[in-house]
């Protein structure tokens, strides 16, 4: 933030990570106005975890989601302390690789993860995935009754999705 009248104060949350010359060129986006350098008196050394995890970007309702964390410290010295992770339905976790997530409804999900290395910096990444609705099925007959080895039963099943029936080859209790 910028405030013209007095000290001005610029805060800046910086996406990359090392060590950077003694000047920083300050640039607006509105038309018409210059750009200025200020001088630094020393090196700015950004700090902080690299951090990033994969997970299917979409699964069924009914299976669990898999993070693989590949979160890593920038400057080997400065380990990781802590992890904190969002899943996006009020259920959060704080360890590094957590075990896989079911989630009840169908929905996108924000999923944060963020790490936290052992100077006080904090990064955090956050992705969106899908727990997609299981598919509709309707069978007739609704109730099947079968008795014996010999008594045998058809069932038609509809829906908009692909069918698969298990076993493929006969249907048995």
């Amino acid at each position: 933030m910028i405030n013209n009248g007095g000290d001005s104060i610029l805060n800046y949350h910086p996406s990359i990570h090392g060590s950077f010359a003694e000047y920083v060129v300050i640039k607006d986006a509105v038309t018409g106005t210059c750009s200025d350098t200020l001088q630094l008196s020393g090196n700015t050394i950004v700090k902080g975890p690299v951090v990033d995890f994969t997970s299917p970007p979409i699964l069924c309702v009914d299976k669990a989601f898999s993070f693989t964390n590949n979160s890593y410290p920038f400057y080997a010295a400065d380990a990781i302390a802590t992890w904190r992770w969002n899943y996006g339905d009020n259920k959060q976790d704080s360890v590094k690789n957590p075990l896989p997530h079911l989630y009840r409804a169908a929905a996108n999900y924000y999923v944060t993860l963020t790490a936290t290395d052992i100077n006080g910096c904090a990064q955090s990444v956050k992705k969106i995935i899908t727990a997609a609705p299981l598919p509709k099925i309707i069978a007739f007959p609704a109730e099947v009754t079968i008795c014996g080895l010999r008594d045998t039963a058809m069932l038609t099943g509809y829906t908009i999705d692909s069918l698969l029936w298990l076993p493929s080859t006969s249907i048995s209790c």
